[in-house]
């Protein structure tokens, strides 16, 4: 999965004096993926229906798990793009969508109160099959990894209503967090779009930056909705703050980094960014280099979820089949409840502000 066929078939001489053909190497390579994925999905299966129950994680358990989802298109042979719709001038697509989702553990806090991931927590579950896909995957490996004892759970989503209601069947309390890279973005776009009416579109930028880290959503869409357009300018504008809208009560970033979360999923976007290999470069677990720490999910004799890799994170880089509601009344209302927030372990994870967290008993575990 690290180089191309031709020049595995090379490797392969060189290594073992075994001489094959690229056309073999690929044939092999594709048998050996598609045996892994079958084995893979089976036991994701069994693990849904909960007709394989595995072990609670070792003690101690990780403060925090975390559940992040990605994707993005990946380059392919015409034959794998047939009959889709793409946004090419032809109206071909020239990839095919990967989603990735990627779960990892929070233990402590850094000395300036920033969350630390545990080595070697990471792992992942990958398809091009879609969302509903993926969905059944990222649920295989919650349950695998024991989800239900962590203390506090936090899926990390670009905003799409899918994610949201995928991460509310996992755990009905966990905290919701739109990816603050992906919130940046529509920012930029918002203000490039009112940049011709705006006495200053960079410090307009620079100031709603600054409401954004705040997680005055409200500001936000004050600012952007103050301005008299007309036309298609006016009927664009009714669309985007709506992003803002919709996830406000998921961008309160500066309450979440007080109680030591995450708030971005820079390195799950990171890992699905298309290169020359077809698969992470991260080591699989089948006998890292030094042992994991006891909250590793790593060991050698337990197969992977369908598309799942096991490794060391790489490091962060900045910038149900039914579709859900994605009306901010009808999205995740519990997300804007305090109790939607697990009170903090004191001793893992202090709060700065004591005024920020407003604390709820009947999540406390």
């Amino acid at each position: 999965a690290e180089i191309p066929f031709g020049k595995a078939a090379a490797l392969v001489a060189g290594l073992a004096g075994v001489t094959v053909s690229a056309r073999t190497a690929g044939r092999s390579a594709e048998a050996s993926g598609a045996a892994a994925r079958a084995a893979g999905a089976a036991e994701a299966a069994l693990l849904r229906a909960r007709t394989l129950r595995p072990l609670p994680p070792p003690e101690p358990v990780p403060d925090m798990l975390y559940a992040g989802v990605d994707g993005t298109g990946v380059p392919v042979r015409a034959s794998e793009t047939e009959g889709r719709p793409g946004k090419g001038e032809d109206g071909k697509a020239g990839t095919r969508e990967i989603k990735l989702g990627r779960l990892f553990t929070v233990s402590r806090l850094d000395e300036d109160g920033n969350p630390v991931m545990d080595p070697g927590s990471s792992s992942y579950v990958a398809t091009s099959g879609g969302k509903d896909a993926l969905a059944e995957l990222v649920e295989a490996e919650y349950l695998r990894r024991g989800g239900e004892h962590f203390r506090q759970v936090v899926a990390i989503g670009d905003g799409a209503a899918w994610i949201w209601a995928m991460a509310g069947a996992l755990s009905p309390h966990a905290t919701h967090i739109t990816d603050l890279y992906h919130a940046r973005e529509h920012l930029t776009d918002l203000a490039a779009h009112l940049a011709f009416i705006t006495p200053a579109p960079a410090r307009w930028l620079d100031d709603r930056s600054a409401d954004l880290d705040a997680g005055n959503i409200e500001a936000i869409i004050t600012a952007s909705r103050q301005y008299p357009l007309t036309g298609v300018k006016a009927e664009e504008l009714g669309k985007k703050p709506g992003y803002f809208e919709r996830n406000a009560h998921r961008m309160r970033y500066q309450h979440f980094r007080d109680l030591g979360m995450f708030t971005g999923s820079g390195p799950s976007k990171a890992e699905s960014k298309p290169s020359s290999s077809s698969a992470p470069s991260s080591q699989a677990c089948t006998g890292p280099p030094t042992a994991p720490p006891t909250s590793s999910p790593c060991a050698p004799s337990t197969p992977a979820a369908a598309g799942t890799n096991y490794g060391p994170p790489a490091t962060p880089s900045k910038p149900g089949s039914q579709q859900p509601s994605d009306r901010h009344r009808d999205s995740d209302p519990q997300a804007r409840q305090p109790g939607k927030i697990i009170p903090n372990n004191a001793g893992v994870h202090p709060v700065r502000s004591a005024a920020s967290v407003r604390p709820s008993a009947s999540n406390s575990r």
